[in-house]
């Protein structure tokens, strides 16, 4: 809303009573929002960009806009960056970032007798740049088949240390994790036993223990193979393979 009635006070005191037109382009931040918003004012050459700043984003591909940063917000759904453009025509541009999921947009309002030549002109390579640098992926899901199901998710229930979050469908469970991430425990008998599935946890050992106590039987914990990551390995008793895996810059 702050954003909104600023944008309305630079159209009072900049361009009023003129011809204006208006670019929208929307795209998906890779990652959570703030990482999102890294990325997209890195990419347009406007990281840290602060009120008042002369700004001519300079990253590779950026469409040409030069102009003054009016406004930085940040809030606890969105951060908004709003600034008055000289080029490509005399107007104000935000750039925003909003949602759980990060959506993405670039809104630009121009105006002059050239405003929606501009427009027509700049949207489609806008939408391209945006598109470039966003991700389509919402989420990443791990399968893991089994030939019978309900005799395994118990055992899974013991790896991942609850029961599975959703039942969406008869033969499918899903466990869901931080972020964007599941694991689906699939049954069919065809695919069974040949998942390779990998883990990263924050304690090794500690997992390595509470699996134990759960009744299960990892391997030992491997600390020579690699000089990234400890590792242990367990087999579920239809022979698909879960590695847990503990960074070594935590150790």
């Amino acid at each position: 809303m702050q954003t909104a009635l600023q944008s309305l006070r630079l159209y009072l005191k900049h361009f009023p009573g003129l011809r204006s037109s208006h670019i929208r382009v929307f795209g998906n931040a890779a990652g959570p929002r703030e990482r999102g918003w890294a990325a997209l004012t890195g990419a347009l050459g406007l990281p840290g960009a602060a009120v008042g700043a002369q700004v001519a984003p300079g990253g590779p591909g950026v469409p040409a806009l030069f102009g003054v940063v009016e406004r930085v917000f940040e809030g606890a759904y969105r951060r908004d960056l709003l600034l008055r453009s000289d080029e490509p025509a005399p107007g104000f541009f935000t750039v925003s970032i909003y949602g759980d999921r990060g959506t993405t947009s670039l809104q630009g309002y121009l105006f002059g007798d050239e405003a929606a030549t501009v427009a027509a002109r700049e949207e489609p390579v806008w939408q391209a740049w945006m598109e470039a640098h966003s991700s389509f992926i919402d989420t990443v899901l791990a399968g893991v088949a089994v030939a019978d199901l309900d005799a395994a998710l118990p055992w899974y229930e013991r790896l991942l240390g609850r029961p599975a979050d959703h039942i969406p469908m008869d033969g499918l469970a899903e466990w869901r994790f931080a972020g964007t991430g599941s694991i689906q425990l699939i049954r069919e008998a065809d695919r069974a036993g040949k998942a390779l599935l990998t883990l990263a946890v924050d304690d090794l050992e500690k997992h390595v223990a509470a699996l134990e106590q759960r009744g299960l039987t990892p391997g030992g914990i491997d600390d020579t193979t690699s000089e990234k990551v400890l590792f242990a390995t367990i087999t579920d008793p239809e022979g698909n393979t879960i590695t847990l895996v503990e960074n070594r810059a935590r150790v």
